[in-house]
């Protein structure tokens, strides 16, 4: 049944540029490198600052609700029968909680998707299909639940006249998020929210965010899918990091191989694709922003 929803997102192009995750072709990787490319033209000059704003929603897997995930696949035509399957699966789902001999009462449950299904993931993708385009305005990138806004400023402007622009319109983003949260009931945590000015000046003022008059949290960095992004774009913490992480599966690897006869090359190489070779691959994801040291 998975297949065959994937096949007609895939015949009818339930996709947006600015999704990924759980898509063929659309890797995690290809978020990361979208969101830095774009902030790396955006800041080329002095004056032109980017503001992102890192969205966390609140348990958004278990607080899909049930009657908006229907009404989206409805809107988008999904077929009658598909659309029955996923309504009859996503019912008469009950839980109730044990305490040694002793069980509460069944409670029913009208959010959410079985927990490790893999098509729980596909549908929350549905789910959140809209979200870009009530955004149209700013560069959205998303991967699964993770929701990245950035607001770009004008290059005709001084700086101090882009951050007063940038609040006007990060209102207007946190109005338009506000009203998506409420529609279909998925909570935003703006305790874990943050906001991220990437600039090139020494001291700038900090555009004010607030969601649902509860202030948004600026940091001078930010991990972003394990990519960690700072202020200044630059890539040497997160590079140290990877090294680190690379030297220490390094020690282990030379534990385990030493048990492994050197004959038994397939089974080596299968502990190096699976433990090493990812942390090379997550280095080289950004190797063109890197310096020539860097490289």
């Amino acid at each position: 049944m998975h297949s065959r929803i994937l096949q007609w997102c895939h015949d009818y192009n339930i996709a947006v540029d600015e999704q990924s995750g759980f898509m063929k072709g659309r890797r995690l990787q290809t978020r990361v490198l979208a969101l830095t490319e774009n902030l790396r033209l955006t800041v080329a000059a002095c004056n032109r600052p980017a503001l992102t704003i890192f969205v966390d929603f609140q348990s958004a897997f278990d607080n899909m609700w049930h009657p908006a995930l229907i009404k989206n696949l409805y809107d988008m035509d999904m077929p009658l029968p598909l659309l029955k399957w996923v309504h009859t699966w996503l019912q008469n789902r009950q839980l109730f909680i044990s305490y040694g001999d002793a069980n509460s009462r069944n409670i029913k449950m009208e959010v959410g998707a079985p927990q490790g299904s893999v098509l729980a993931a596909t549908l929350f993708r549905i789910y959140v299909h809209l979200l870009p385009k009530l955004l149209s305005r700013f560069n959205t990138h998303m991967f699964a639940d993770d929701l990245a806004i950035t607001i770009t400023g004008s290059l005709e402007k001084r700086f101090s006249h882009n951050i007063k622009d940038i609040e006007q319109q990060a209102d207007f983003a946190m109005k338009q998020l506000e009203k998506f949260s409420e529609d279909v009931i998925l909570p935003v945590n703006v305790n874990k929210t943050k906001a991220l000015l990437i600039h090139s000046t020494v001291a700038p003022p900090h555009p004010k965010i607030k969601f649902k008059n509860q202030n948004v949290d600026h940091v001078k960095s930010y991990k972003y899918l394990g990519v960690c992004i700072s202020t200044k774009l630059g890539w040497g913490t997160f590079i140290n990091e990877r090294i680190k992480k690379i030297k220490k599966v390094y020690n282990a690897m030379k534990i385990i191989l030493k048990k492994i006869p050197l004959p038994m090359i397939n089974i080596r190489k299968k502990i190096f694709l699976a433990y090493a070779l990812p942390h090379f691959c997550w280095l080289f994801v950004n190797w063109f922003h890197y310096t020539d040291n860097q490289k």
